[in-house]
């Protein structure tokens, strides 16, 4: 981990300390991927180092460009969760704000999770406490001390923390009704 903090100029999370957020767009399109560049360069704190129209393409140009945020679009969660297990820290849907998605490449690139709300197949408080016949007050107590003994600061967090530990697997995300 140090060794790579060094090589990206950041500390021991592999946040950069100056300098802009390096940016690897992914995508089979084109168009999508001239737009993003566009959208990009109107920030001052980021900088696109590479295009790549396919995954091999994108492993090729991570490993010369060295960014701190890649970027690909695609729209099922067959494709989500096992980039999540492989260690994704933020997944959009297309039809996201522009405002979305650099609110999300910054929220990665300070190594916090920005997952879009639409691919979550937890259940909310009121549907758990429907479920095990307790208060939702009872159920929203018991997941803010879990997330305060873990000290994580949302259920994404969580889930990931789940994911990454061995807790839960992909194996127990129900399936898309």
């Amino acid at each position: 981990m140090e060794e790579r903090a060094r090589r990206v100029g950041g500390d021991s999370t592999g946040a950069r300390m100056k300098g802009p957020i390096r940016v690897l767009i992914a995508d089979d399109h084109g168009i999508v991927r001239k737009g993003l560049t566009v959208l990009l360069a109107t920030e001052r704190d980021i900088k696109v180092v590479g295009e790549a129209q396919d995954g091999q393409e994108a492993l090729e140009k991570a490993g010369s460009s060295e960014p701190d945020v890649v970027l690909t679009s695609f729209a099922t969660d067959d494709k989500v969760f096992p980039a999540v297990k492989a260690g994704a820290l933020g997944y959009l849907l297309k039809d996201s704000s522009p405002e979305e998605l650099l609110e999300a490449i910054h929220r990665v690139h300070r190594g916090e999770p920005s997952l879009e709300p639409a691919i979550a197949h937890g259940l909310s408080n009121k549907e758990i406490a429907s479920k095990i016949f307790i208060a939702e007050w009872t159920v929203r107590t018991h997941v803010s001390n879990i997330l305060g003994k873990l000290h994580l600061a949302s259920r994404t967090q969580a889930a990931l923390f789940a994911l990454r530990s061995g807790l839960a697997s992909l194996d127990d995300v129900p399936a898309a009704e």
